[in-house]
């Protein structure tokens, strides 16, 4: 491989295989940064459908994935991470109602 690193580092400076294009150089081979522009709205796009989910509720969600996936399919992590969420919420609800009632309840 450094042989061919080097011998192509000789007489081609980059060559585009695949729609992607490769440079050679001293240093080495890596892949030139040809797609920036289509990078940048994939993120602006996250971004976006990211802002949308953090308004939803940990239900809404959990609503969501039983939509897509059926009831209690798939997105195992995620579910737990909901259910403690759901669950945290309700115990600081019930602190609450304990304190604005005096404690009885």
């Amino acid at each position: 491989m450094k042989f061919l690193q080097l011998l192509l580092s000789r007489f081609i400076h980059s060559v585009g295989v695949n729609g992607r294009t490769w440079l050679f150089t001293e240093k080495g081979v890596k892949m030139a940064r040809s797609n920036v522009k289509g990078r940048s709205e994939r993120q602006e796009r996250a971004r976006e459908r990211q802002t949308v989910a953090n308004k939803r509720t940990p239900e809404e969600q959990l609503r969501r994935l039983d939509k897509m996936f059926g009831e209690g399919q798939g997105a195992t992590k995620e579910r737990a991470k909901l259910a403690k969420r759901i669950a945290e919420r309700n115990e600081v609800k019930k602190k609450d109602d304990k304190e604005s009632t005096g404690g009885e309840k």
